[in-house]
């Protein structure tokens, strides 16, 4: 089910860290959501605010007024739990839920990344840093996962990942520089 152009932009505000914009928002556009929708970003709200037991509800809620509306967050956090306690098949089956519903949503990608670094699956590994950092090229936790990623590819078969491992250190240097401002105490 195609969610609103509203919805896009209150979630891409939320992911961005511009929440007070995003509940703002949110809070003008209640009658312009749909039932779903609203009860979703209400979820949103609390999932980004790190109240993930508060999100749980809004999203059950939301899922309930259609058989077709689906939250991708909800997956993620039944994934996550999934994970912690074992149940790994599972946890998988919840992010690749996650990511089939909001392709734009990271966090999944992440954790399905991290997850297949467990069982040392790291093609599927790298496919998910390489997707992640699609979505988000300036988080560098991921590009960090990346090189830890490509060094274990890179012991198996160093002809096929070393000059993958030299660009995404490359990038990652590249990407740290751009976020850390230049010391303007420096003397030269």
């Amino acid at each position: 089910m195609k969610k609103s152009d509203l919805y896009s932009k209150i979630t891409t505000l939320f992911t961005s860290g511009a929440r007070s914009e995003a509940e703002l928002l949110l809070n003008n556009s209640q009658t312009a959501l749909n039932a779903a929708e609203l009860l979703e970003c209400f979820g949103n709200l609390h999932f980004y605010n790190k109240e993930y037991q508060k999100a749980i509800p809004f999203f059950e809620r939301a899922m309930q007024t259609s058989q077709e509306y689906d939250c991708a967050r909800y997956h993620y956090l039944l994934g996550v739990n999934a994970e912690k306690t074992g149940r790994l098949t599972d946890a998988f089956k919840r992010y690749q839920a996650a990511i089939e519903i909001e392709s734009n949503f990271v966090d999944p990608y992440v954790e399905l990344g991290g997850l297949l670094f467990k069982i040392e699956d790291f093609e599927g590994t790298l496919q998910c840093y390489t997707d992640a950092i699609a979505i988000d090229p300036n988080d560098l936790p991921i590009r960090h996962n990346l090189i830890q990623v490509l060094l274990q590819l890179s012991l198996k078969d160093s002809a096929m990942y070393s000059q993958l491992l030299y660009d995404a250190q490359a990038a990652y240097n590249a990407a740290k520089r751009s976020l850390d401002p230049p010391d303007s105490n420096r003397v030269w």
